[in-house]
């Protein structure tokens, strides 16, 4: 969601502002204030204004700010633009500005007589909750040595030294089966997740990304017991509530990280005010519950990075051409009946190492290309069980918030959702939103393009 504060002077109630002015001074220090106002109207955004008084009375006051739910949506502003030297009245307020034409471009033969500066700040709440996550996840990772131990085993086994070694062994293993049982048996223990031995790259990458999924749902589960908490109505139970989510919070991340934590979500829950029909929404039954987090978890699975790096490695094991399926079936079977049929010593030793050769060539022998193919699949299945637990606590969560009447929460839960789903998909999450996630996705860029065509 973007929160975007709009904060200036502004004459005693009833009394009109004199025309707006933009000297090109104005516009050259401040260009920037000019950018924002211009790009960010157009755009279905809420705005929340607030105007302190500076008029030329002394005894002057002025009019209480609408809250930011109570705002109309820009688009209503700029549908009703003003025309040159028009009277331009923002619904909602009870002011009324005389304006010399849009901002787009200094007005001409502009008499400055009273001049309205501002700032225009922009808070975006599902960026800043994903980046808090973020930070936390980190300082959960590294409070011990393991994760330590486990970067630096992912890094020891990524160098060409220790693939080159590998290497050597796969082909060593593929002549002689010096190995025996412990192929199958590792096999095994990737399957069960009985033990994993970080001994290669394949193993510390899943060791490393286990460790990392097991931690972030527990980040995220004790996030939103601390928003549930701040957003509880009743003072005594809040105490209670924020006292115990604060320690349990604490002994994952840190004093540091916590106290952060709490106090963006509570500069958020007084940024956001929930309008009572977000309440209204009807709960969902099971069989709605169960297809909404169906499609969470598809659409973020869909969407996750990782996931799809892995399905891409995945995939170039079954995407051979028939031509190369062929020719691996002739060349491999036709150099071991070479091997065992050749007369003599040296030409059998050549037809060995040439199927050596030609078998490292296409990636390693097939038990190591199982192998590898497991610890991929172990990697998508770990994934998947972070993301579902995810997004189960979310959906759950998202019904507890709008039957207890809980902002705080409510507003947590939506950020996760996004997360996971992504800003564009949150319409098919959720009838209504209290976070203008769409919106924001929709008109970020379009709001940058039109900020560079103005500073043209």
């Amino acid at each position: 969601m973007s929160i975007l504060r709009f904060s200036g002077a502004s004459t005693p109630k009833g009394k009109p502002i004199p025309a707006l002015t933009a000297p090109s001074e104005m516009f050259k220090k401040d260009r920037q204030l000019k950018l924002l106002i211009s790009a960010v109207l157009p755009a279905e955004l809420l705005l929340s204004f607030a105007l302190s008084a500076q008029g030329s009375s002394a005894s002057s006051t002025t009019p209480p700010c609408p809250a930011p739910g109570n705002l109309p949506r820009s688009r209503q502003i700029a549908q009703s633009a003003p025309q040159r030297n028009s009277s331009m009245v923002l619904p909602g307020f009870e002011w009324s500005l005389p304006c010399e034409g849009r901002l787009e471009k200094e007005p001409e033969n502009a008499a400055p007589q009273q001049m309205l500066r501002g700032s225009v700040s922009q808070c975006d709440i599902d960026q800043d909750f994903g980046n808090s996550v973020d930070r936390m996840l980190d300082a959960a990772l590294f409070a011990t040595t393991k994760m330590h131990m486990l970067e630096k085993a992912v890094a020891h086994y990524r160098t060409p030294a220790q693939k080159t070694i590998k290497n050597i062994k796969k082909a060593a293993n593929y002549s002689t089966s010096y190995r025996g049982f412990a192929s199958s048996s590792e096999a095994a223990d990737i399957i069960l997740d009985e033990k994993i031995k970080v001994k290669d790259e394949d193993s510390a990458d899943y060791a490393r990304q286990r460790y990392i999924d097991e931690m972030h749902p527990k980040v995220i589960a004790r996030t939103m017991q601390l928003s549930l908490a701040l957003g509880a109505a009743d003072t005594a139970r809040k105490e209670q509530l924020t006292a115990s989510a604060m320690s349990s919070l604490r002994q994952l991340v840190g004093d540091a990280e916590a106290n952060l934590a709490r106090q963006q979500l509570s500069g958020w829950a007084k940024e956001i005010q929930v309008p009572e029909s977000m309440y209204d929404q009807e709960s969902w039954d099971v069989e709605s519950f169960g297809a909404k987090l169906k499609d969470v978890t598809k659409l973020a699975m869909k969407g996750d990075p990782v996931v799809q790096e892995l399905i891409e490695e995945l995939r170039s094991y079954n995407h051979h051409s028939k031509l190369s399926q062929f020719s691996s079936k002739v060349i491999g079977s036709g150099l071991n009946i070479a091997t065992w049929a050749a007369p003599g010593f040296f030409l059998p030793a050549a037809c060995e190492l040439a199927n050596v050769g030609y078998v490292m060539a296409t990636g390693g022998p097939e038990e190591d290309k199982l192998l590898t193919e497991l610890y991929y699949d172990k990697r998508v299945e770990s994934r998947y069980r972070a993301i579902n637990e995810e997004a189960q606590l979310a959906l759950s969560q998202y019904q507890n918030a709008l039957h207890d009447r809980n902002p705080v929460l409510l507003m947590c839960c939506e950020s996760v959702l996004a997360q996971l789903v992504g800003a564009e998909n949150m319409d098919c999450v959720v009838a209504r939103t209290l976070l203008t996630h769409k919106i924001v996705a929709q008109h970020t860029l379009e709001a940058t393009a039109n900020s560079d065509k103005t500073l043209r």
